[in-house]
């Protein structure tokens, strides 16, 4: 993974699953990284913000989870696609 250095990972996002002690492993954290976390919660705040105009006011539970799941794999996916297809000019950035 071109371009990616574990050590600047926000660490309150990273840092401990559960607050039991049990650190996140580098593995995980560069997956999690490599879906850009950040620009997800954007994307899945402005997904949100259309199903309550869609909706007319606040969208059913079941519809607003699907969307907000199915947003988050999108928005993983093409983040990870992205990574792997623009490799190579990242590296010379």
């Amino acid at each position: 993974m071109v371009g990616l250095d574990l050590e600047d990972l926000p660490a309150e996002a990273l840092a401990e699953s559960g607050g039991h002690g049990a650190a996140i492993s580098p593995t995980v954290r560069a997956y999690i990284a490599l879906t850009k976390p950040w620009i997800m919660g954007l994307l899945l705040v402005t997904a949100l913000g259309g199903a309550f105009l869609a909706a007319g006011g606040p969208p059913p539970l079941g519809v607003t989870s699907w969307v907000l799941l199915g947003g988050a794999l999108m928005s993983g996916g093409a983040s990870a696609l992205n990574n792997y297809l623009e490799r190579d000019i990242d590296s010379v950035m």
